[in-house]
């Protein structure tokens, strides 16, 4: 009777262990840089989020790992809000992620109204509290940077053939994919970058 007892207790804790893994959203291998959902209301749906619904709560959620949310001063001086999320693991590999909201410029001038931020800050960290009361922001832009260099052979495998090519400069290739609103720049010599946007330029 005893060694049933232990057996049970053995299988029950290999199947918790199973469940933990399989609901882990870090962890969710179907979630790709490559993998990209088309809503029934039209929306892009990428890593879990849904650009132009998904809201800052919902991201806070989904990537279960601590982030970072600021303020950043614009060169026009307008703000903007970001999340920065570091060392998540998804596919397998690691990658940081950094995710743009659209929030009214009064909503964030009021959050950080009562902060003694000097001039020449241009980056904010939000407290908790103050995250809370931008939770209802909403995903308009994310940028996936990825730990490994993608060559063009391994984007046309993963990707498919992009809509159209840019030399932004002699090291820089934008590759424009128009039905994933996504703009991949290959960067010959630093960090490849991957930005998905809610609403794709016509260009």
């Amino acid at each position: 009777m005893h060694k049933i007892t232990i057996l049970l207790l053995l299988i029950g804790s290999a199947v918790m262990v199973i469940g933990l893994q399989r609901y882990d959203p870090v962890e969710d291998n179907n979630n790709t840089p490559w993998t990209v959902e088309h809503t029934a209301s039209n929306e892009i749906k990428i890593l879990g989020i849904t650009l132009g619904k998904s809201r800052l709560k919902d991201v806070m959620i989904h990537f279960s790992k601590s982030g970072k949310n600021y303020v950043v001063k614009n060169a026009n001086q307008s703000l903007s809000l970001i999340s920065v999320y570091e060392g998540l693991t998804i596919d397998g590999l690691v990658a940081n992620i950094e995710l743009h909201y659209t929030i009214p410029q009064a909503t964030l001038n009021s959050v950080i109204a009562q902060q003694q931020v000097p001039q020449n800050v241009d980056k904010i960290l939000l407290s908790s509290q103050q995250s809370h009361l931008l939770s209802d922001a909403t995903v308009q832009r994310l940028t996936y940077y990825p730990s490994i260099d993608y060559d063009e052979a391994e984007v046309l495998q993963r990707f498919g053939l992009p809509d159209n090519k840019r030399s932004i400069d002699q090291d820089i290739q934008r590759w424009r994919y128009k039905d994933m609103h996504l703009y991949f720049y290959l960067n010959k010599k630093g960090f490849d970058k991957l930005v998905y946007m809610a609403d794709m330029p016509s260009d």
